[in-house]
């Protein structure tokens, strides 16, 4: 089955997504201070208007402001919006140390 690409912010509520790519390094440590990387697997369980609530693989529930989830690319599997991107973009700038990728 073919995987899709959308923001954080825009996935459906109760989808496990894979997290595609961080987009700025400044967010790219804010999550990974509450253990969110890219290639984590984590479950979207609410969405409204000013936060999304997630549950990352070691079951830590995360409160994440929207404006900062519109900037988390992640893919499922049947989601109805794709990226222009058809493959994952080259990762820019520096990861911090012990960041995978």
């Amino acid at each position: 089955m073919r995987r899709y690409a959308t923001s954080l912010v825009s996935a459906t509520p109760g989808t496990e997504v894979t997290v595609r790519e961080i987009l700025f390094d400044g967010l790219r440590a804010y999550c990974a201070e509450r253990g969110l990387h890219d290639g984590g697997q984590v479950t979207l369980l609410e969405a409204d208007p000013r936060e999304v609530l997630i549950q990352n693989t070691s079951g830590t529930m995360v409160r994440c402001p929207a404006a900062f989830a519109r900037f988390i690319e992640v893919a499922s599997e049947g989601e109805h919006r794709s990226s222009p991107f058809p493959h994952p973009r080259p990762q820019r700038g520096r990861r911090l140390p012990g960041e995978k990728r």
